[in-house]
């Protein structure tokens, strides 16, 4: 059917109007993201006349928000489309909100989809870990502590793993002292861990009390002393 006003020789309805608004929203977003890869997704029509999604499409805009603002316009439109939030890259919502404002917002987003957001956050963590700006990974640290997100192990694991490779020991101290009061002491992997930044930073003696004090050693531990 063709949906154009003055060509099919009627006025459009409602419904069309709707799906006509919509599909402009989409390609505002595909123009501000990548006008030259990106697609919609496809829209249904069901029987009691509301319009759902029925396929996502990973090059779609809905993939691919790039800022703050462009995520609160997909998600408003999802919401106009009665469309799941779950459908949300949740790791992406995470490295467009992590150093702004927005922190709040993406915790929201995580809490709507009954998602772990330690879980979210971890993931990102690792991937600044492991990237060339291994200090994001500090830095997104800081920000779950001020926004009190509870760290696990593996969110300490990370973010050692980037203050060894900057050889950053004032950090490490912090992480250090934060998983005293975590009560991951009897944890032998991020034991390991410590020791290994005091002794890659020249504090031999420090690495040294921390080796007396552990109660579990294993094969990483004496190769690191």
């Amino acid at each position: 059917m063709d949906r154009t006003p003055g060509l099919s020789g009627k006025q459009p309805s409602l419904a069309e109007d709707v799906i006509g608004v919509i599909f402009e929203m989409l390609h505002c977003l595909a123009v501000l993201s990548s006008p030259n890869t990106l697609s919609c997704p496809k829209l249904h029509e069901t029987s009691n006349g509301t319009t759902v999604w029925t396929s996502y499409d990973k090059s779609s805009p809905l993939y691919n928000f790039n800022s703050q603002s462009e995520l609160k316009q997909v998600q408003a439109l999802l919401i106009k489309t009665g469309t799941p939030l779950s459908v949300l890259p949740l790791s992406r919502v995470a490295s467009v909100c992590a150093f702004s404002s927005s922190f709040p917002h993406a915790q929201k987003i995580f809490h709507c989809v009954n998602k772990p957001e330690v879980t979210v956050w971890n993931g990102c963590l690792r991937s600044f870990a492991e990237s060339s700006s291994p200090f994001d990974a500090i830095l997104l640290f800081c920000q779950l502590r001020k926004y009190d997100v509870l760290p696990d192990s593996f969110t300490c694991s990370y973010v050692l793993k980037a203050c060894v490779q900057l050889l950053d020991l004032l950090h490490g101290r912090n992480v250090h002292d934060y998983m005293e009061k975590l009560g991951f002491q009897s944890n032998l992997f991020l034991q390991n861990m410590i020791v290994h930044l005091y002794a890659s930073c020249g504090k031999r003696g420090d690495a040294k009390l921390l080796f007396d004090k552990m109660h579990q050693r294993d094969v990483v531990t004496w190769n690191i002393m």
